[in-house]
């Protein structure tokens, strides 16, 4: 075993903030090109119909996609945890209700 094997062998030991989900992983480029090719069709229609030139059409293409890549770093860095810290809140509140219930009905 080389010393780079062992490092990472210890390195799967240690605990640390948690790997992104393989779902993400995979989620991430299927869901980035399919907002390309719909800001792409957007961009095509709005430059068929002569509302925006070629060029201004590439513009809200880049321009949409740097607003998506945003979006996507804001969700996967604040979004999703504050989903789930309010689902949780949510969750605690429906138990505490529901043991108010039960004391209540003297169950």
């Amino acid at each position: 075993m080389t010393d780079f094997q062992r490092s990472d062998a210890a390195d799967a030991t240690k605990p640390g903030p948690a790997q992104p989900s393989t779902l993400s992983s995979i989620a991430k480029p299927f869901l980035a090109s399919i907002v390309r090719h719909s800001l792409t069709v957007a961009a095509g229609a709005l430059v068929a119909h002569g509302t925006v030139s070629s060029s201004t059409g590439e513009q809200l293409v880049g321009a949409g996609m740097v607003v998506a890549g945003l979006a996507w770093s804001w969700w996967d860095k604040r979004g999703r945890a504050q989903l789930v810290q309010a689902l949780d809140d949510a969750r605690a509140l429906l138990h505490a209700r529901a043991e108010a219930a039960r004391k209540a009905r003297g169950n």
